[in-house]
């Protein structure tokens, strides 16, 4: 499909390549970077695999609930320095291609959003908001039980429901804007196609777009609970009662389930798979039709299948040729179950993707 270019490399190199990617020529940025968050003294930085002999990213947070010390403890201000300056770079990177304007819409992590923020901002950008996808199904705490390192019994009982993290229960995305060189809104959005948010075409009520009746475009995004999404289980159960009080009192809140069996990679397992349906929201928000969308931590492909089912045009660039082929293969499926916009409205990805 010639709306969708697909790159493998170093994001930062093909950013500074005027012949691939001329000056002002993205609509809108949509990714999931990198957290910064790492253990074992692996590297979140994609430039830094070859100088400490990775193969693939930092074993993010995996296996963080065996390790106990002060030291092992994820997000530690020196690293995060690191990571702040490491996003300028990207955020001066992506000055020169995204158009004046243009919205940038970062994932991070609640430990180091604010150094996404402020990396962007030093670099010139304006913080438009913060959105949250909010979880109904909670991700439990990858920290550690202090009870497990009780040395007398009186310990046990003082160390009870000691814990060194909260439970996860949302993401945080960076909502970004390159300043306009027009004097007005209109006027940049005249000239650059760029400047407001689509407000029209991502209102929302009970569940399902509704571009005529629907509620004004909100900053919240939540996931249904498991007993909803239909694939409950005893432990999960609890925060079923979580995502009624949300959807009772906050009818307009668009609800976006996390991404099933069939959306993520075939044959590869990926870290950081998002729903579909998030990124078709974040693209319909930042763009409109026909307009091209920037993704330079491509992953498992998802923001390229949004971009096909959306009407976009996008430009995907990713570091991990392994994933190469599933990428691909999810551009080329011609019918993937999903979760629609309409009652009995079935919608499938357009099929017939070359690289």
């Amino acid at each position: 499909m010639d709306d969708i270019q697909l790159y493998f490399g170093d994001c930062k190199k093909l950013l500074e390549n005027i012949d691939k990617l001329p000056d002002n020529c993205i609509d809108a940025v949509v990714s999931d970077p990198p957290y910064g968050l790492t253990k074992e003294g692996l590297s979140w930085n994609p430039d830094a695999y070859e100088r400490d002999g990775q193969k693939s990213e930092g074993k993010v947070l995996k296996g963080i609930n065996a390790m106990h010390t002060k030291e092992s403890i994820l997000g530690d201000s020196s690293n995060n320095k690191d990571f702040e300056a490491w996003m300028n770079d990207l955020a001066k990177l992506l000055w020169r291609v995204l158009k004046p304007g243009g919205f940038v819409a970062l994932f991070s992590s609640c430990r180091t959003q604010h150094r996404v923020f402020s990396g962007f901002e030093d670099a010139g950008y304006n913080i438009r908001s913060l959105l949250t996808w909010t979880y109904a199904t909670g991700v439990m705490p990858k920290g550690r039980h202090l009870h497990r390192d009780a040395q007398t019994p009186a310990e046990k009982v003082e160390f009870l429901d000691k814990h060194t993290e909260l439970a996860v229960c949302c993401e945080p995305i960076m909502l970004a804007q390159k300043p306009c060189d027009q004097s007005t809104f209109s006027k940049n959005m005249r000239v650059w196609g760029v400047g407001a948010l689509n407000i029209g075409e991502t209102r929302f009520r009970g569940g399902f777009y509704d571009t005529k009746e629907g509620y004004f475009t909100n900053n919240v995004l939540v996931c249904p609970s498991v007993k909803e999404q239909e694939f409950a289980t005893d432990m999960e159960i609890e925060y079923a009662y979580y995502t009624k009080r949300i959807v009772k009192h906050f009818s307009d809140q668009y609800l976006i389930p996390k991404p099933k069996k069939n959306e993520k990679l075939k044959g590869s397992v990926h870290p950081s798979v998002k729903p579909i349906n998030l990124m078709e929201h974040l693209i319909k928000l930042t763009t409109q039709k026909g307009q091209r969308v920037l993704d330079m931590f491509l992953g498992s492909g998802t923001t390229m299948v949004a971009c096909q089912s959306t009407g976009r045009r996008g430009i995907g660039i990713e570091i991990e040729e392994r994933y190469k082929d599933a990428i691909i293969d999810r551009l080329n499926s011609p019918a993937i179950p999903k979760k629609t916009d309409a009652e009995g409205q079935a919608r499938m990805f357009e099929a017939g993707f070359k690289l």
